[in-house]
């Protein structure tokens, strides 16, 4: 009996194996992997663009509502109001709201009780709240800007018109104790 050589098949006697099938894997792995790539940077830009949006919606209600809030103080301080034991809407505008740019804002003076004759010569503290344009004080549990000023109403003669007859002396002197923004 004739020995025969080894099994495995000679390949020059058959030639070299086709490759052609291994070229098309490897480009379907790269297209996957590329496509995998553009995805994620496709939900990256998307993020950072509903972020800037996010930002720039709060950043122009906080600036509308500090801008309120200073338009409201400004109309309180030569006015005498002491908006306590009542509280009201005081900033300027129809139904007391006012708009920046297209924020609606409303702001909601509370008045404190002050000894006239006080060292400091505090005759008005009053807390400002603004809130949305919509709201009203009761519904204000979170306001967007909140400053607590107190007005001094002597003149520099020492003398004191600020009451519902005259208004004289409203707001000779100002000073902002707080100015909280959320």
């Amino acid at each position: 009996m004739a020995r025969r050589g080894p099994i495995w098949r000679d390949e020059r006697a058959t030639g070299p194996r086709d490759e052609r099938g291994a070229a098309l894997i490897l480009a379907l792995f790269m297209l996957i992997v590329m496509s995998l790539l553009v995805s994620t940077l496709l939900t990256f830009t998307g993020t950072g663009l509903r972020s800037v949006n996010t930002l720039h919606t709060t950043r122009s209600t906080e600036y509308a509502a500090s801008g309120a809030t200073e338009l409201a103080i400004q109309n309180v301080r030569y006015n005498y109001n002491p908006y306590y034991p009542s509280p009201a809407a005081c900033s300027p505008g129809p139904s007391g709201i006012v708009t920046i740019g297209s924020t609606a804002i409303v702001v909601y003076c509370t008045g404190a009780p002050v000894d006239k004759y006080s060292p400091t010569g505090a005759t008005r503290s009053i807390i400002f709240k603004a809130c949305p344009g919509g709201q009203t004080l009761s519904q204000c549990t979170k306001p967007i800007v909140t400053a607590q000023v107190v007005f001094d109403d002597y003149s520099p003669l020492d003398q004191y018109d600020c009451t519902s007859a005259g208004t004289t002396t409203c707001g000779t002197g100002m000073t902002v104790l707080s100015w909280i923004v959320l």
